[in-house]
């Protein structure tokens, strides 16, 4: 699938909430190519460990689009707060 097409599908509310589910976390959410075949996927970093209620994909339109789950994601920090630290 086209990647401006999932990346409009990622601004409309009823994606988000195929892809994260009740997952209530930090989250990053963006698309990228697929490192095996190319194709363009979802790609979800969540914090800590990747919960295992997760989905493997999406139906984006009639169409099944993979999401690749990455634990270890971390919140950035606004510089105020950083710089503090």
């Amino acid at each position: 699938m086209d990647p401006s097409k999932l990346s409009a599908a990622l601004e409309q509310p009823k994606f988000q909430k195929a892809i994260l589910g009740d997952y209530q976390g930090p989250f990053s959410l963006g698309v990228a190519r697929a490192p095996n075949d190319g194709d363009f996927e979802f790609q979800l970093r969540v914090a800590g460990k990747v919960p295992n209620d997760m989905p493997d994909e999406v139906d984006i339109n009639g169409q099944k689009v993979k999401i690749r789950v990455i634990g270890g994601f971390k919140a950035p920090q606004p510089l105020s707060k950083a710089s503090a630290g």
